[in-house]
């Protein structure tokens, strides 16, 4: 149990149309060796029953559960967004409503924070299930792999891949106004969250399974590599050949690039400001390297030759890419 003095937790829920496991992850939440001060729960307006177990639950921990109902749609990222902004706890933990938690994860997680006080992010392994709770056999980031999280190595290998799922992360309130807001161009919230905690904050990964994360119909597709799916990964290949990947990739890190940017001017600052402008460098850099890719996947592919060659020479798609896979993507596509 909670002891006085110790941290608290929030978890941010996001639900829409979740009726079929929600109420199994309270149930996880819940029950936790180290329980959450509060469960902020945000609705995205659901058509389903999800409300009326959200109502049950609220009823039984009218001290824990806080339930905010959204009038009208505000989408997957705005929603968590919301969700995170109504949290008061030390720790913001994120869940997503069709997971399980084993009993110890906020125990470890905590454990973690206490002991490394300069760590803002934490993030754990979950075990990848299907809709009955039976393994696949792997484990996100068995599958996913996960960043290099050595020092001087963090912001790089997030830049070549943001792969932090949000279910398996939380991080401390105190950096909340850094995060938010959350761009809707391009970003999910976790990869957001986890970018910019890399760039002001050390993270830590809990190298062990602490949840049972559920692949089903209704959210099977968004992750190929989680879900082993050949045709929807073929579609995931075909759409990143298209001009319209290529703008979007700008586009992301622009906005990325712009928040950095606007952190210069925010007072009490927890974090170097040396750190800082070394993240906006290297974010720079990926923003020129994406402008430079979208400039040539707009020419004809025999003039692409020589400049996808010299940013080879310059080493931009061992460290923002991944290498000669990407090189031959900008070639052909």
């Amino acid at each position: 149990m909670m002891r006085p003095g110790q941290l608290t937790l929030s978890v941010a829920l996001a639900t829409y149309n979740g009726e079929q496991f929600i109420r199994e992850q309270l149930d996880s939440i819940v029950r936790q060796t180290y329980p959450p001060m509060e469960i902020v729960v945000c609705d995205d307006a659901s058509t389903d029953a999800t409300v009326d177990v959200l109502q049950d639950f609220q009823e039984m921990f009218p001290e824990v559960v806080r339930l905010y109902r959204n009038v009208s749609n505000l989408g997957f990222i705005k929603n968590f967004e919301q969700a995170i902004s109504l949290c008061t706890g030390d720790i913001i933990v994120l869940g997503d409503q069709d997971d399980v938690w084993l009993p110890c994860k906020l125990e470890k997680i905590v454990q973690v924070f206490l002991g490394l006080p300069e760590h803002g992010l934490v993030f754990t392994d979950a075990m990848v299930v299907d809709d009955k709770l039976m393994s696949l056999g792997y484990t996100i980031y068995l599958r996913h792999g996960k960043p290099d999280l050595r020092t001087g190595k963090t912001v790089p290998s997030l830049i070549r891949k943001t792969g932090v799922k949000g279910c398996t992360m939380a991080f401390r309130s105190k950096f909340r106004e850094y995060v938010l807001p959350i761009s809707t161009r391009q970003w999910g919230h976790d990869h957001w969250i986890t970018f910019i905690m890399g760039v002001i904050s050390k993270i830590y990964f809990l190298n062990a399974p602490l949840m049972l994360h559920r692949r089903h119909e209704a959210n099977l597709g968004n992750d190929p590599l989680l879900d082993k799916r050949f045709r929807r990964t073929a579609r995931q290949i075909c759409h990143n050949l298209s001009k319209d990947a290529y703008l979007q990739d700008y586009e992301r890190w622009f906005d990325m690039l712009e928040h950095l940017e606007s952190l210069r001017d925010k007072g009490g600052i927890d974090f170097s400001k040396a750190v800082l402008e070394d993240g906006i460098a290297k974010t720079r850099d990926r923003v020129e390297f994406a402008r430079r890719r979208l400039y040539l996947r707009n020419r004809n592919r025999l003039s692409r030759t020589l400049p996808v060659i010299s940013l080879l020479l310059d080493g931009k798609y061992t460290r923002y890419a991944r290498g000669v896979r990407t090189l031959v993507k900008d070639l052909v596509a």
